[in-house]
Formats: C-alpha cells, structure tokens, sequence
C-alpha cells in the first residue's frame, strides 16, 4: 500500500477516535466537507498551505480565517494545525475521504453507484434501495449515472466490487459462449 493511503488512514482514525470521544462527529464531518469543498473550488488552497517558503504563521491565520468565517469546530482548525505542523496538509484528501469510510461505517451507511441505461422512475429507485439495502445491510447513499452502452439492465459499484447485470455484459458472455 503507498505510504500516503497508510499515513491517511492513521490520521483519519485519529481524528475519527477523538471525534467520537467528545461526541463531535457530526461537527467534524461538517467541518471536513467545508474544506473539500473549499478545496475543490479552488485547487491552489491545498498547495498554498503546503508550501514550506510561507511562514506557517500565515498559513494558520489563513485555517482560523476559514473556521472563524464558517464557525466550524475549533477541532478543524486544531487537525488542520496538526496537519500543517507534521507537513501532512498535502494528505488532506486522502484523509477526509478515510473519514468518510469511517463515518459510513459508523452509521451503517454504503456508497454505491448505480449506472442504468436510462433515469430510474422513483419507484424504481426505492426497489433498488429497499432491495440492495437488504442485501448489504447497510444505508445506501446512491450515486445515480446513465451509459447507454450498458443497453439495459444495472452495474452497480460498492466497495471496490462490480456487479454486473447489464444487458451489453450478457451478449458479451452469450458471444464467448458461442466462440468456444
């Protein structure tokens, strides 16, 4: 495994741990969604805040101005501090999408992607949610996309797992079955 997924794996359970500790979850994860999103909005905040030739002074004037601006937790403004401190900011992502997992898990909630041919009726959605939550025992927060290449039938994605129920996979497999 790459030493940033094990290093952000450490710092995710850390801060999953002392989140739980203080019952500050929810806060945590607020927190940590603002950022990613700061993050994703602007890709030059990550590096800025990395770079070693801006005193760390300003640096964590700019995390408190962020959480003073939003009234995260002040835990944000402590973990990013760390983060900075250890020179670990430039895992941020790793480790918030750590959280994430440990976060899911904790509420017996699973990302799954599901890709169909066309959009799912609504009723349609709460088969696939009632009938796949069942399966996996756990809540479904779904990712909905439409390829049209899959002809008809689901893929469905959940933890690094495929299952493949498309009507493009079956006349894949019929056509193997006929060349043999």
């Amino acid at each position: 495994m790459d030493d940033k997924f094990v290093i952000a794996e450490k710092y995710a359970e850390a801060l999953f741990e002392y989140s739980k500790e203080h019952s500050l979850i929810e806060d945590i994860k607020a927190g940590l969604d603002l950022i990613k999103a700061i993050t994703d909005l602007n890709s030059g905040f990550l590096y800025w805040l990395s770079v070693p030739v801006i005193p760390e002074s300003e640096r964590k004037a700019l995390i408190q101005e962020v959480v003073d601006r939003f009234s995260l937790n002040p835990a944000i403004a402590w973990f990013l501090f760390i983060l900075l401190e250890k020179k670990r900011i430039r895992f941020f992502e790793e480790i918030y999408s750590k959280f994430l997992v440990l976060y899911n898990t904790y509420h017996h909630r699973i990302d799954v992607e599901l890709i169909t041919a066309r959009p799912l009726s609504d009723s349609e959605r709460q088969l696939f949610l009632h009938i796949w939550g069942s399966y996996l025992g756990r809540w479904i927060e779904l990712k909905e996309s439409i390829d049209e290449n899959i002809i008809g039938g689901i893929k469905v994605y959940y933890k690094g797992w495929l299952y493949d129920g498309s009507i493009a996979k079956r006349l894949e497999l019929l056509r193997e079955e006929l060349t043999r």
